[in-house]
């Protein structure tokens, strides 16, 4: 079974709704305004999640928030070494070489963009479903990208379940159009996952979120 239009339609609404106001938050917070291009959404089986990872050999920063509520599972930021540079040149004016080499404010810099990222897409789904979702502070990791993933999906890689890919680009004013692209893995358990999305309209599954 299939996720009919209307269904499709809302949960693209909810990521666009919620990016551009991640984008405001994180204008605010690096005083420097930014633009959001480039928003998709798209659902996959979980054993399909490490083809889905941007250059999975390569460091990532990673940002793994557990959720409780009307939803269990986690939620997985992700941002690779150039995207990080780019976000950390924004809010600070320059960082470190490489990634082995940030300091722990640059870590708080993009724990906190994660955090606002995270936030704004959970706010958004809140207000659609009428539900509850508390975030639980991220567990923060630079690793290989496949070792960063790996360890979000393991408490439910038991689950034959599904995961909603969010990815964007984020492009601040004064960077010459260079833009940081963002990847989220929102990895609810199924049942969870089937709770919160039975107020839709003609809720049937998400397996066809950006398929086809």
């Amino acid at each position: 079974m299939a996720l009919l239009p209307n269904t499709v339609s809302l949960l693209r609404m909810i990521v666009t709704l919620s990016l551009e106001e991640a984008a405001q938050a994180l204008g605010a917070f690096s005083g420097n305004a930014l633009t959001v291009s480039h928003a998709n959404v798209r659902a996959a089986e979980l054993e399909e999640i490490m083809c889905l990872v941007p250059q999975a050999e390569e460091p990532i920063f990673g940002a793994h928030f557990a959720l409780s509520g009307a939803i269990d599972g986690s939620i997985l930021a992700l941002f690779h070494w150039r995207d990080s540079q780019l976000l950390l040149e924004t809010v600070l004016g320059g960082c470190s070489e490489r990634f082995d080499a940030l300091d722990p404010m640059e870590l708080s810099v993009l724990a906190e963009a994660s955090n606002i990222l995270v936030s704004a897409f959970l706010c958004q789904l809140e207000q659609q479903c009428n539900v509850e979702i508390t975030l639980h502070p991220p567990a923060v990791a630079v690793e290989m990208a496949s070792a960063v993933v790996s360890a979000a999906v393991m408490p439910i890689v038991e689950a034959e379940g599904e995961l909603l890919l969010i990815d964007a680009l984020l492009t601040p004013r004064r960077t010459c159009g260079q833009a940081a692209a963002c990847h989220l893995f929102f990895l609810p358990t199924q049942s969870t996952w089937t709770q919160l999305l039975g107020p839709f309209p003609t809720h049937r599954t998400m397996a066809a979120v950006g398929r086809g």
